[in-house]
């Protein structure tokens, strides 16, 4: 065999790889291509903020207790924590939630949770945000549950969530002002 047929096979075998490979990336490409052309796309991920922690009466933990995601003012659904009061919820971006914390003989609380971000690309990441919420006993009080204690929003100076510092000293000082004035 000549040296000029055997370098003639193996570019014919080059080509034939080579026209597999431009196939197969174009097929592929085809196919996202046709996603991308009908505007299907788009960068449709959106994140999440997972808040996890646990539900305590003086340091113990609740296993009745119940807590209720309201979105929009509708409940979105119903969560109960494990027998150690352990709970570990995920809210969509760009929604405000009410958690509503209660359980048999204690006084319900209510928590406020806003993941609005200030930029959609923000709302493509994952967020956590642990924190631990505690129940008192039900006194006969009347203190409305409807009233955050706490508020929790995206804080830009953190990069992250975190609770407004201002409403719930205010919230704090509020509720004993109530109290005193009641007794």
């Amino acid at each position: 065999m000549k040296m000029s047929s055997i370098t003639t096979k193996m570019q014919k075998i080059n080509f034939k790889k080579i026209n597999t490979i431009v196939l197969i990336a174009f097929a592929a490409l085809t196919m996202n291509g046709t996603n991308a052309l009908a505007g299907g796309n788009k960068n449709t991920e959106t994140g999440y903020l997972e808040i996890s922690g646990k539900i305590k009466i003086a340091g113990n933990g609740m296993s009745d207790a119940r807590i209720t995601v309201m979105k929009d003012s509708a409940v979105a659904r119903h969560c109960k924590p494990d027998a150690k009061g352990r709970f570990d919820i995920k809210l969509e971006m760009n929604c405000v939630y009410y958690l509503q914390i209660s359980a048999r003989g204690m006084t319900t609380k209510s928590v406020m949770i806003s993941t609005v971000v200030p930029n959609e690309a923000l709302a493509a990441f994952e967020y956590e945000y642990p924190f631990n919420i505690e129940l008192n006993p039900y006194t006969g009080e009347n203190i409305s549950s409807d009233v955050p204690v706490a508020k929790l929003a995206y804080q830009e100076k953190y990069d992250g969530f975190d609770y407004d510092r201002f409403y719930n000293r205010d919230s704090e000082i509020s509720t004993k002002t109530t109290l005193a004035v009641k007794q």
